[in-house]
């Protein structure tokens, strides 16, 4: 996880320098930045067959050393040793005098790591001019400049040429190896047919005649003498299929694989994979086969497989998923809503921060007005008040209590009215009172609606959220709180 956020980081800061170092016109520095961004966003999401092309567009749009660097860390990041040292000696190169010390110093590392897991493989054959593939992709034509470089790992490399049968040798280099093959290739003496290999499983090992022809996908048709062949479908966890066939010559015929998983195989080469889904319906597919979500996880051989997932109001997910050996894989897949439904959210959001505003500012003005009029109905009190005890005081200093003279009328009449001022005084503080409560809880519920309610970016992060979420929500019919745990 560790490196997955330094990845990120670079790419940001990439993304941040990428427009002073552009030179082409600003339409297209921007239409570069928008493919940039887009592949920033798309590597920390893990898709990196995806951010990669994204990181190209940008570099052929507007060529910049940042594009470079970020395309060797996605190459890096992919196994591809060789394009991962070609895209940082590029880098170090455009770049120049531009960078730190320090900077090269770094760089400079990272090309020389990618540099230490290239292999050095040099192809002879029969026949000149006869084209050399690598994992069924064309690179070179007999005789070779110079040796072919290949990342370390297992590799298919093949030798085709017009009336010539065609050779594939499988091997498995390691970094600084220099490996020389021999590829002799027999001219055609029957005719030849083609066939296409197909099958539901990726890396699935595909043989012909007990030759290797690469792994699923394979994308390319394969010349075949006219005949009888046989061709075998091999992947731990699966169980191994085989199909023999007559091909006549100038025919093509498709195999195709449905692997099953096979049951008595060794534990160990099965592992786990967890999905952590949003709530809502799904439907999840592995490798074209719709698959039962279970608390423990869908069982999986080890290895690549198609992952397919479909959930309400969120856009169809596809991705490459390599399930460990022996081991759970724990993914929470990063969703996307469908245009409507995150159009429906932000407009939710958007109307829940306008009540929100509503209410905070009705409610300010109630607590403003409030405390204006307590404070002077408490003035009115006071004067009120003190007016009744000197009343009360002169009536105790004329005698009232004993006789009925005319001051004492006064008095009395001036005490009563001073009794009803008391009670609408009262009135008006409990009112007053009622609208500074009121206003403060109208006040705090905006402020609340103004905390609660998500930005654009957290409804974005909340098509794929699975943990627990408290929303509070404004609407015609009042406020309610949308929860999920």
């Amino acid at each position: 996880m560790h490196s997955i956020r330094s990845f990120a980081l670079v790419l940001l800061v990439g993304a941040l320098t990428f427009p002073a170092l552009a030179q082409p016109s600003d339409d297209a520095v921007a239409q570069a930045r928008e493919h940039f961004e887009r592949g920033v966003e798309l590597f920390n999401e893990g898709r990196n067959d995806a951010a990669l092309a994204e990181f190209d567009r940008a570099y052929q749009i507007a060529p910049a050393p940042p594009v470079l660097y970020n395309i060797a860390r996605v190459h890096e990041a992919l196994g591809d040793a060789v394009k991962a040292a070609d895209a940082y000696a590029k880098y170090l190169e455009d770049a120049g005098d531009s960078l730190s010390r320090r900077r090269r110093h770094e760089v400079t590392a990272a090309l020389e790591r990618q540099r230490a897991r290239i292999a050095f493989v040099t192809v002879t054959s029969n026949v000149e001019g006869a084209t050399v593939s690598v994992d069924g992709v064309d690179v070179a034509t007999t005789p070779l400049d110079e040796p072919l470089r290949l990342s370390a790992g297992q590799h298919t490399v093949g030798v085709r040429a017009a009336g010539y049968d065609s050779a594939r040798r499988a091997v498995q280099v390691a970094g600084g190896d220099r490996v020389t093959l021999e590829l002799e290739i027999d001219a055609i003496l029957s005719a030849q047919g083609t066939i296409r290999v197909e099958s539901n499983v990726p890396d699935v090992a595909i043989t012909l005649d007990g030759q290797p022809l690469g792994t699923t996908p394979l994308d390319a048709t394969v010349p075949v003498p006219a005949g009888t062949h046989t061709v075998t479908a091999r992947r731990p966890g699966y169980q191994p299929r085989e199909e023999t066939f007559d091909l006549a010559g100038g025919a093509e015929r498709v195999i195709r694989f449905d692997m099953q998983t096979d049951e008595g195989a060794p534990a160990d080469v099965f592992g786990q994979l967890r999905l952590r889904l949003p709530r809502g319906a799904s439907v999840v597919r592995i490798d074209g086969e719709t698959a039962m979500l279970r608390s423990g996880g869908i069982t999986l051989p080890a290895g690549s497989h198609r992952l397919e997932l479909e959930v309400v109001e969120r856009e169809p997910y596809a991705a490459e998923v390599e399930i460990p050996a022996n081991e759970a894989l724990d993914l929470a897949p990063p969703l996307l809503w469908t245009p409507d439904a995150r159009a429906q959210r932000v407009t939710a959001a958007d109307r829940t921060r306008d009540w929100g505003m509503v209410l905070t500012i009705g409610g300010g003005a109630l607590l403003v007005g409030g405390v204006a009029v307590l404070g002077w109905n408490e003035g009115r009190i006071s004067k009120t008040d003190s007016r009744l005890i000197e009343v009360n005081r002169e009536l105790e200093r004329l005698g009232c209590d004993t006789g009925a003279a005319e001051m004492c009328d006064m008095l009395i009449e001036e005490g009563q009215a001073l009794s009803a001022d008391q009670d609408q005084e009262q009135r008006t503080r409990w009112i007053a009172t009622a609208l500074l409560g009121t206003g403060a809880l109208l006040a705090t519920i905006g402020i609340v609606l103004w905390v609660l309610t998500p930005s654009e970016s957290e409804i974005d992060e909340d098509a794929h959220a699975t943990g627990p979420q408290l929303r509070l929500r404004a609407g015609f019919g009042g406020f309610s709180l949308d929860g999920r745990f």
